[in-house]
């Protein structure tokens, strides 16, 4: 089988109406790492931009489908057995620790409040947003 970009979702009308159902998915995956040319997952081939198909793997792309899910790597048909003593792993690439959040802590220089870095921009804004004093419209021609 080839690679397919163009039907990953076929569609049928339902006879004596204009309902359109869902009759068979195709789904792929988009695998990238820096400069190197993408690499396309689908039905348990993997594939180049052209639709060739990629017989020796980069080690950047065996890391990277063992970093996927086990449903994404079986709707690319990729599924392998859930291996107990590997960890899963984030989208940091860090085995996540039970309990503990990855939060980066941002001092304001103003007043020096700590906060998360995801509070950062509202904290800038409640409390050091400077308020514009009305003034008078200013124009380039007089006024009648």
């Amino acid at each position: 089988m080839a690679l397919t970009l163009d039907f990953v979702h076929r569609y049928t009308r339902v006879p004596g109406s204009l309902e359109m159902r869902l009759v068979e998915t195709n789904p792929y995956i988009r695998l990238r790492s820096g400069n190197e040319p993408p690499i396309f997952l689908q039905g348990g081939v993997a594939y180049d931009e052209g639709g060739v198909v990629v017989a020796q793997w980069p080690e950047w792309l065996q890391q990277a489908v063992a970093a996927l899910t086990p449903a994404a790597r079986a709707e690319a048909g990729f599924a392998v057995p859930e291996d107990p003593a590997r960890p899963t792993v984030t989208a940091a690439g860090l085995p996540p620790q039970p309990g503990q959040k990855h939060l980066t802590w941002w001092t304001c220089p103003e007043c020096g409040e700590t906060v998360s870095t995801r509070g950062k921009q509202a904290h800038r804004y409640n409390k050091h947003r400077k308020v514009k004093t009305e003034e008078p419209a200013k124009h380039d021609y007089p006024t009648l």
